[in-house]
């Protein structure tokens, strides 16, 4: 997967750059792991929820077909079902996009703790929040990967392209590319009061994990992690028994197998979407990666999990 999480730097003077030795960054682990659980645990019982009222309403609608009863022909006790139905679903979107969320970012400390504790080495604070899900500092930007130069002069040209000259209106198909662009690199689009363009660090939640975890979070909403080899050598050096090594490699195994099954439903919908020829997958392909790939967020607990238990064993 992707490379390890970089937590070296040089320990600035500035107070307001602070660092967190071993024990900060595990017992932060912790909360972490206790708080990402009760997430899970909250999405789950909105899932049940959801399939509670949706099958409610599905009966309620079969009930008026057997009985005859035109669509048109009004309902209330139809319409608050339905209603209760479609707010469910998306009270359970929510609840899984935090649950995901929360354990990518879980995983993400984890594995930057067993590079503590393997190396030594002190992490700033800003980088062990880079990927909560609600705020952060603004110096906190500055700790997390560099967009390539080339990205952002890319990302002006196409903004500027998109701007209005003497010849010519305003470009929206130029400026929605540019606006993309910008957002998968964690970057956003802004202008001078001279109109001039400025590409500039987005602080935002999304554009923090994209710029921690690239593609691999776009496509698959999956963190960077270590490969097996990495994450073996890192809890030798920490001193981890051999079970526990075999236990997070296997972890890590199964997140991997399970972010591949979503990339590749990711590369099937985007050959139905380019009208290419017919994917050489079938029904039962298509719901064994889905079946696969939705274990994603338990999949992150448990890695995160075994490698909070390693670290603070």
């Amino acid at each position: 997967m992707n490379p390890l999480p970089h937590v070296s730097t040089t320990v600035s003077p500035d107070a307001d750059h602070a660092h967190m030795d071993r024990n900060a960054v595990n017992e932060f682990l912790a909360k972490l792991g206790a708080v990402t659980e009760e997430v899970a645990a909250e999405a789950g019982a909105a899932d049940a929820r959801m399939s509670e009222l949706t099958d409610a309403s599905e009966e309620l609608l079969e009930q008026r077909i057997a009985d005859g009863i035109p669509r048109t022909s009004p309902d209330p006790r139809f319409t608050i079902a339905h209603m209760r139905s479609s707010m469910a679903i998306t009270t359970a979107r929510w609840h899984r996009d935090a649950a995901r969320e929360f354990a990518a970012w879980w995983a993400d400390v984890a594995t930057i703790a067993v590079v503590v504790s393997a190396t030594g080495q002190l992490v700033p604070t800003a980088r062990v929040a880079a990927a909560d899900p609600t705020g952060i500092a603004d110096d906190g930007v500055g700790y997390l990967p560099e967009v390539p130069e080339e990205t952002r002069s890319l990302t002006r040209l196409t903004a500027t392209f998109a701007l209005p000259d003497g010849l010519n209106q305003a470009d929206p198909h130029m400026a929605a590319l540019a606006n993309e662009q910008a957002a998968r690199a964690g970057l956003k689009i802004s202008h001078t009061s001279d109109g001039e363009v400025v590409v500039l660090d987005d602080g935002e939640p999304e554009a923090r994990r994209r710029r921690l975890w690239g593609d691999l979070w776009i496509e698959a909403r999956v963190p960077g992690l270590p490969d097996q080899r990495e994450l073996a050598d890192l809890l030798n050096k920490h001193g981890a028994p051999a079970s526990t090594v075999a236990d997070a490699v296997e972890a890590l195994r199964e997140v991997e197998e399970a972010a591949a099954a979503m990339l590749r439903i990711r590369e099937l919908e985007q050959s139905v979407i380019n009208a290419e020829p017919a994917p050489d997958a079938d029904d039962d392909d298509w719901d064994a990666l889905w079946s696969q790939a939705e274990q994603l967020t338990a999949l992150l607990v448990r890695y995160a999990s075994v490698l909070t238990d390693a670290v603070r064993g």
